[in-house]
Parts: structure tokens; sequence; C-alpha cells
């Protein structure tokens, strides 16, 4: 039976028709293809293979894209445990230094003095007989002058080497804290290592295991760090040293002028050795005296010069000059160190100083006497 033909006003839909078709292409596909070709099937299945291959080689790259991952992450691993192990090195460094020139310190100390005992041995065995100009009078005069210069020299290491550079106050009770915690004034810093209070200029020196008041550095050759309570006597053992220094080799001079072909070996060796000897020293102290000279009349510390270096770096690069806060001008920083004005020659004999009332240090804001 066939059913009733449906009509949509386009007239009925030729059912038997496309019954017929579709019998036909069944039959077509049944019988395979004509001349004897390849199944479409296969050309099908060819195609698949094909987008098998592409599948292939995208898993290639998604492979190498892993591998590339993968180096990565090891290059990042070693690099992350490279910068750990620099780092360690560097502390295990800093450490062993730290305790080499507190071993080293005392040594240091003996050098100076032997060297410094070597010299004035030289001169008054060896030397002090050649001189002839004056007689009697001018050895005496010259020797007077030579131990003026090295007594002044060895006072001020003495001290230098023994004062206490700068201790900052101990930390307030409770009582005082709360009063100061109500006030409106600062709060005062407190060093996480020391434990004691850290006013402004203050540094902590991790061979010392302290903090101290303006700290300039710690010098091996006094076994002490410089600071705010020795730093005046530091720059006159320089001054003082260097006088000697340059006496020692003008003797020497005089003494080769004079009678150079007539001393004996063991006599020129050591006048040799003490011409050396204080002649580097004078150089090397004519560099190091005149950059200590120049941070005492312009109130800084060597900390604070390297520090201020890149502040007056970027205050040149905006047009603006750069003021150190804490110079009290060239008169008022040269008291501040030596305690008198530079036109009084007591500046430079500060044992005549050890009776003088109180001194006050503006910058760490702390009284301390002399």
């Amino acid at each position: 039976l066939k059913p009733p033909p449906l009509t949509l006003g386009l007239g009925p839909v030729p059912h038997v028709e496309l019954a017929g078709r579709r019998g036909m292409a069944v039959d077509a596909a049944a019988a395979g293809p004509p001349h004897g070709g390849e199944p479409r099937e296969e050309k099908k299945g060819g195609g698949a293979g094909s987008g098998g291959g592409s599948a292939a080689v995208g898993g290639k790259s998604g492979d190498k894209g892993e591998k590339d991952t993968g180096w990565r992450r090891l290059f990042q691993r070693f690099t992350r445990r490279l910068i750990i192990f620099i780092d360690d090195g560097i502390d295990k460094g800093v450490d062993t230094a730290t305790y080499g020139i507190k071993l080293m310190g005392p040594i240091f100390v003996i050098v100076a003095l032997t060297l410094i005992g070597f010299v004035v041995y030289t001169y008054f065995v060896h030397i002090l007989r050649h001189i002839t100009f004056g007689g009697l009078a001018g050895q005496i005069a010259t020797t007077a002058q030579g131990l003026f210069f090295v007594l002044n020299a060895l006072y001020n290491y003495w001290m230098t080497a023994t004062l206490d550079a700068g201790k900052p106050p101990e930390p307030a009770d409770e009582a005082q804290i709360l009063v100061e915690e109500a006030s409106d004034r600062p709060k005062p810093r407190i060093c996480p290592r020391c434990k004691l209070t850290k006013p402004m200029r203050a540094h902590h020196c991790t061979i010392c295991n302290r903090c101290v008041l303006k700290m300039d550095h710690h010098c091996p050759w006094m076994n002490n760090c410089v600071g705010a309570g020795n730093y005046r006597h530091f720059c006159l053992f320089m001054f003082f040293l260097a006088q000697s220094c340059g006496f020692v080799v003008a003797i020497c001079f005089l003494a080769f002028d004079d009678e150079g072909t007539g001393l004996e070996p063991d006599e020129q060796s050591c006048i040799v050795a003490s011409f050396l000897i204080s002649f580097s020293i004078l150089i090397s102290l004519c560099f190091l005296g005149g950059f200590h000279a120049y941070l005492a009349v312009s109130n800084q510390t060597t900390i604070e010069f390297y520090g201020n270096i890149h502040a007056r770096r970027m205050a040149r690069k905006n047009n603006q000059r750069w003021v150190n806060p804490y110079s009290l001008g060239l008169a008022g920083n040269f008291l501040e160190v030596f305690k008198f004005p530079f036109w009084n020659p007591r500046w430079l004999f500060p044992w005549r100083a050890l009776f003088a009332a109180r001194c006050r240090l503006p910058s760490a804001g702390v009284v301390r006497d002399v």
C-alpha cells in the first residue's frame, strides 16, 4: 500500500523515486568500485592514516616541549642551588675573616710596636754617633726632637687602642619606655644584634660584636674600633707618626751624606731597613692621613663617606647641591673632633686636655667625659 502523497503547496513528493535512488546507491556500494580501483573505505583509511601521522607529529612536538620544559626546570633548580651555595660561601667567608681579624689583632699590635722599636734602636745605636753637625748640642737637640715625635705617636697609639670607641647607652627601663611612648618624640632604635640603643650614626661592628657611636672603621693595627671616643687620638697618632717617619728619613739621608762610605755593613743594613720602613709608612700616611683630615673637617666617617657618594651623585643629577646634615661648619667640625679650635696649638697635645670639664658630641647626642 502506498502512503498518500504529502503536499505543501508544491505538489506531491516522489517517495517511490527516492526509494529507488536509495536502493541504487546501496547496490553500487555493494558492487564495489568500477575498473578495479581501491575501495573508498581504504582511501578513507588512508586519510585516517594521514590524520594519524599528523597526530604523531603533534605528539612528537608535545614531547619536545615537555623536554624543553624539563631542561628549563633543571636549569632553574641548578641556578637556585648555585645562588644558595654562593650566599653560604660568602657568609662563611665573612665569618672566617671576622675570626681571623680577631685572632690577628694582637699580632698586628706586636708587629707595629716591633717596627717602631727597631727604628728607635737603629737611631740610638747606629745613627746618633754619626751626627756631627752642632757637636753634642746638635745631637741632643736632634734626639729631643725625635723623641717628641715618637713619644706623642706612642701615647696616641696607646689611647686609640685602649679607649672605648663609643658605647651606646643601655636600653631604658620599662617606666621610661612608657613615658617615651606617651610623648611625641621618635622612639629610640634598638640594635637587633647587641640589644643596645642605636642612636644616629651608630653602627654595629661584627668584630667587636657591639655598636659604636659615630663608628669610622675597625682598625686591626689598633685591635680596636675607631669611633667617637678615640677618633681624635687616631688622627693625632697618624700625624705624629708621619712626623716621626719624616724625621727618620731625613736623618738617614744625613748619615749617608756625611759618612756613608765609612759605615759598617751591619750599620748600613739597619739604616737602609729603617729608611725603607719609614719611607713606606710616610707615603701611606700621606694618603690615609689626608683622607681622614678631609673626613674630620667635613664631619663624616668612612662609612658615611661611601654612603654619601650616592646621595651626592643623585643630587647632582637633579641639579641640586648636597649638604651634609651633620656638618657644623669648618671650625665647628674641627672643634668637635679635636676639642680645641685649630688656632689653639693645644689640640696637638691631648694629654693636656685630660682634665677638661666635659665634651659634647652633638652628632651622637651624647655627653661624655674626655
